[in-house]
């Protein structure tokens, strides 16, 4: 009697390679099969990496390549930082760097002030060391975010633009107001920008802004008025810094400052704007909410949108 050897249906096949995979992964370690889950939902979230660039009108992320391609049709690149940003400083370099590879500008730093000139350039050209520098010139308190952009320039040889108006004068016309400044002798003007200009190219929607920023600070009316006309005298210094170093050196120039001072168009934008300067603005910063960035929310402060990093605020985790 010959038996026959009956033949598998498709059904049982499939249930039975089903099986062996299901007895074969088991047969892997269980912390390989860890750290695979681990580097899948690794690959699965690297859109949730940062930095984030984005062009603010399209909404297209986009890199340093697309910036550089950016500042060969404008005079200066504007970028407003949060001073506090570590992430956003060691980004700030690696555009420099990046764009200083195909494109000669000149940096220009709110951090330094015109009076400091002098010093800065004798301590880029190697004339004086770091610990004479650092005792000559009121530095910020956090410049150490700084140094790395400052030692890269003098590495390179790139100038930098120390474009800030010297705290005295700020100082002095927030307590008593514009007419002190006139004061003050032509060799002294010489470090900030000419008072009429301080009044020609103020922004009412700016002032708003800083009066909002002020006003829980508490003083009286003209109190105010003169700290408004202060932070008038920061920007209208630094856009004459930059308006004379182009004059001069004909280069084009990366300024950076604080987020308030260009931010939405206002402050040093507008004035350079009104001076007839081509900008590209960058607005880099910290995202602090639990939202995804979106263009509705972020595309009225600059042109390009930097998010260095993100940080919800606890309440915000429901924590």
């Amino acid at each position: 009697m010959t038996t026959q050897k009956r033949e598998q249906t498709p059904s049982v096949r499939h249930k039975y390679k089903k099986q062996m995979k299901i007895i074969k992964l088991n047969l892997i370690p269980l912390c390989l099969r860890v750290s695979v889950t681990i580097l899948l939902s690794l690959t699965l979230n690297a859109q949730d990496t940062f930095p984030k660039i984005y062009d603010s009108t399209t909404w297209n992320p986009i890199g340093h390549e697309e910036i550089a391609e950016k500042f060969k049709s404008v005079d200066v690149i504007l970028i407003g930082e949060e001073h506090d940003d570590k992430v956003g400083h060691a980004e700030k370099l690696k555009l420099i760097r990046f764009l200083s590879e195909r494109q000669n500008f000149i940096i220009s730093m709110e951090m330094f002030e015109r009076d400091q000139q002098i010093v800065l350039n004798e301590y880029l050209a190697g004339l004086i060391d770091e610990k004479l520098f650092q005792t000559d010139v009121k530095l910020w308190n956090n410049y150490e975010d700084y140094k790395p952009i400052v030692l890269f320039a003098k590495e390179n040889k790139l100038p930098i633009l120390a474009a800030n108006a010297p705290r005295r004068y700020v100082r002095m016309l927030s307590r008593n107001g514009l007419d002190e400044i006139y004061k003050f002798p032509a060799s002294s003007r010489k470090f900030f920008a000419p008072i009429y200009t301080i009044e020609r190219y103020r922004q009412e929607t700016y002032e708003n802004k800083i009066f909002g920023s002020i006003a829980g600070h508490g003083g009286e009316k003209q109190g105010m008025k003169n700290m408004i006309l202060a932070q008038n005298l920061w920007d209208a210094t630094m856009a004459d810094s930059i308006q004379k170093i182009i004059d001069k050196k004909r280069s084009k120039v990366i300024h950076i400052n604080g987020r308030f001072h260009s931010d939405e168009y206002m402050g040093v934008t507008h004035r350079l704007t009104q001076l007839g300067f081509k900008v590209l603005t960058i607005s880099m910063f910290v995202h602090r909410s639990s939202e995804p960035p979106s263009q509705d929310q972020l595309k009225k402060y600059a042109d390009i949108i930097y998010i260095s990093g993100i940080n919800i605020p606890r309440k915000e985790k429901g924590e």
